[in-house]
């Protein structure tokens, strides 16, 4: 028996038992039977766990940010689905955020707020790739200058070390790539943590192995785990066509989708085999990125640590797959589309007094910051600007607060958006690449209210009801209704102040390198 399966908290020993009762799996690589987890139970009512009830807040705090995650593919926001079991775990402990909205479909700047705790008014990312001004607050300063040891694994080409957005870390703490459980300085950090009670690590982690074109590395094994949903096993060789037809004209499928249809002589046969494959692909990375936290998560229990850590599970922005009133397919940027605002936010601190369940209220990637900053007792210098604290709210103290979500569509540096007006429904929807022509969007709620301009000329207010709607097939905006008159006035006065802000914007990214990095995304063919 390893050594975390002395060191489990007695709730979850109680869980274990009641699970094992209905044969059901507790823990990945654990199966308990009733019999065992009644001795379990005994042992920690008998001889007690040095790490399970820890008295000094949590000294080991994780903020896992992986890029284009869409929250209907983890079992925690959506029960049909069985292949992220990992996450499914995780937040049976955790606190699961059911309104968690982003700022933007677009990495660089929803990354910015996630680690600055600020809008772009403040933080000033309109467009990718740019570098963060030194004035931008950041979670690993603040962390750092409170005496945490703060370490960085960061694999977004958008939001990096190279570009302001790990600030504080200390030298030789920082990684290229994903926060993976098996990594050698991984283990240094768990090791010192368990050696010295004094120590306290802030571990940050940005990558993506969700983001399109959608990589097929990991769908065999995802289709030996879920056959059942996995729609290759029936005709591999037609599967491989779609795919192929896809990955060939993603970008045109998705920005200039009708045109494309008929060069390819697509009908909706076509069209239904190809969307499927790809969604079937998209699931077989988010098995994978499932796996590769769930390995993280244990890693730090099997250390006896669990009970010591605040761990936070998010995302940049979500994705759009294919449904029939998009705008446009395979992307997240443009929309402002529900399935990309939408991200997942599930936070595991019994050792900040975090209580398990959902959260009902609205929340925002810009709350992420000052709500881990106050649980783990950091403090941090906040403005007008900045995030709601929500520590008070996570403890179960006092109600969510009531907040709205403001998002916009991000602005492309001219000098590539040139590449992108090839596609003409994309070209249609954003004829300029200017603050102006920004969309917006408010939730309060289930309420989304947006202002755009659907054909690239005429403005419009939409409104829709999340609950009902979540499609946002049906347009319920009234002119009369005084909830709604109030969220367009704060909706119109918002979109003032980004475009001004925006305005001002300038990347300090040489346009050669931007390319690149574009390109590495898979933005430009």
């Amino acid at each position: 028996m390893g050594v975390w399966r002395f060191c489990i908290a007695a709730s979850d020993v109680r869980r274990a038992a009641g699970s094992a009762r209905d044969g059901v799996r507790v823990r990945s690589g654990l199966c308990m039977t009733s019999a065992t987890a009644a001795v379990a139970a005994l042992l920690l009512t008998t001889t007690g766990c040095e790490r399970a009830r820890p008295t000094g807040g949590p000294r080991l705090v994780v903020l896992y940010a992986p890029c284009t995650v869409s929250k209907q593919f983890l079992s925690p926001y959506n029960p049909t689905v069985r292949f992220t079991p990992h996450l499914q775990n995780f937040a049976e402990r955790s606190l699961v955020f059911e309104r968690h909205q982003t700022e933007s479909g677009q990495s660089g700047t929803a990354y910015a707020s996630i680690f600055s705790g600020t809008q772009a008014t403040r933080h000033g990312i309109f467009s990718h790739p740019n570098r963060l001004a030194d004035d931008v607050p950041l979670l690993t300063d603040a962390f750092a200058r409170a005496g945490w040891d703060v370490h960085a694994w960061m694999g977004h080409q958008m939001a990096n070390a190279g570009l302001g957005y790990a600030r504080g870390t200390g030298e030789g703490q920082l990684a290229r790539g994903a926060l993976r459980a098996e990594r050698p300085d991984f283990a240094k950090i768990l090791e010192r943590l368990r050696e010295d009670p004094d120590y306290r690590a802030l571990v940050v982690t940005n990558f993506t192995v969700t983001h399109g074109p959608y990589s097929g590395a990991w769908l065999d094994d995802f289709c030996r785990a879920f056959p059942d949903q996995c729609l290759a096993r029936n005709d591999r060789a037609a599967f491989d066509r779609s795919m192929a037809t896809y990955r060939q004209n993603m970008r045109a499928l998705g920005w200039d989708h009708n045109a494309t249809r008929r060069r390819l002589n697509l009908g909706r046969r076509e069209m239904r085999a190809i969307a499927a494959a790809v969604e079937t692909t998209y699931a077989s990375t988010v098995f994978h990125l499932d796996r590769l936290f769930g390995a993280v998560v244990e890693t730090i229990e099997e250390r006896g640590l669990l009970g010591e850590s605040l761990i936070a599970f998010t995302a940049d922005h979500g994705e759009i797959l294919y449904r029939d009133n998009a705008l446009l397919y395979w992307t997240h940027g443009f929309q402002l589309a529900p399935e990309v605002l939408g991200v997942p936010w599930i936070l595991f601190g019994p050792a900040a007094g975090v209580r398990a369940g959902r959260y009902e209220g609205v929340t925002r990637s810009i709350d992420i910051m000052p709500t881990l900053s106050a649980l783990a007792g950091v403090k941090i210098d906040r403005d007008a600007e900045h995030g709601a604290n929500l520590a008070a709210a996570t403890r179960g103290r006092v109600e969510p607060p009531h907040l709205l979500a403001f998002s916009h569509t991000p602005l492309y540096q001219q000098r590539y958006w040139n590449r992108f007006r090839r596609y003409s429904e994309i070209a249609a929807l954003v004829p300029t690449q200017t603050p102006e022509r920004m969309w917006v969007a408010v939730r309060d709620g289930d309420l989304v209210m947006k202002l755009r301009a659907r054909n690239g000329k005429r403005w419009e207010t939409a409104a829709y009801d999340l609950a009902t709607d979540p499609a946002e097939t049906i347009d319920i905006f009234n002119a009369d209704d005084r909830r709604h008159q109030e969220l367009r006035r704060r909706l119109h006065a918002y979109k003032a102040r980004i475009v001004e802000q925006a305005r001002n914007a300038e990347s300090t990214v040489p346009a050669k390198r931007s390319v690149e990095l574009l390109r590495q995304l898979g933005y430009i063919d």
